[in-house]
């Protein structure tokens, strides 16, 4: 359960890493917030073809951040 519970972690803070990435200006390419866009495209590029964008505005993160969370929940309560 703690390897679960670390796989969510790590994947919780690559999106807001992500998302701190896109305020300051590193994007994809910046060697420093790679890392995030590695860690998080795969479930993102999907979700983002589903929800629209609200503007400038892309909740697909704030999508992906509870969905994690009721992911996680789902697999913990079936490993009990």
């Amino acid at each position: 359960m703690l390897l679960v519970r670390w796989t969510f972690s790590v994947l919780r803070i690559a999106l807001f890493a992500r998302v701190i990435s896109s305020w300051v200006g590193g994007g994809p390419y910046s060697k420093w917030w790679r890392w995030s866009y590695v860690l998080t495209e795969w479930f993102l590029a999907p979700l983002r073809s589903v929800i629209p964008t609200i503007g400038m505005i892309d909740i697909s993160v704030l999508v992906a951040y509870f969905g994690l969370g009721i992911i996680e929940t789902v697999v913990l309560s079936a490993l009990r």
